[in-house]
């Protein structure tokens, strides 16, 4: 009897553990790409973001190429390892609301684009800046 209750446990967990593989990729947090044609301009709205996922996490690095909305608002805390303005991105405007925090845990922002984004704090403490 016992190694029949074994056997339900082992097949419950495996059920489980197959249904954490079918979370979408919008579920859980992760490295993505401003798309071209946002549906606004918060930073935590998947639906920003390709995969539709919003990058929040101390390993996620958040890519910005193109786009039609460049004003960018982050209004929850936000960490992120980099920020990448790649090759031909717009000229990006990326500010935390007032006591909201934009954390970058690695390698900071790269811009290889031939515009200067801004990223910092509405105010332009001495945190905030042009790249």
């Amino acid at each position: 009897m016992q190694n029949f209750s074994f056997i339900r446990l082992s097949f419950r967990v495996a059920i489980l553990a197959f249904g954490l593989l079918l979370i979408p990729n919008g579920a859980r947090a992760g490295s993505a790409t401003w798309k071209q044609v946002p549906a606004t301009g918060e930073w935590t709205s998947a639906n920003n973001w390709t995969p539709a996922t919003v990058p929040n996490g101390d390993t996620d690095v958040a890519t910005f190429s193109s786009s039609n909305i460049v004003a960018i608002t982050v209004a929850a805390a936000v960490e992120v390892s980099d920020i990448d303005f790649a090759v031909g991105a717009s000229a990006y405007s990326v500010t935390p609301l007032p006591g909201v925090s934009l954390t970058l845990s690695g390698g900071g922002i790269t811009n290889e684009s031939t515009l200067n984004p801004y990223v910092g704090s509405q105010g332009r403490r001495a945190d905030s800046g042009w790249f």
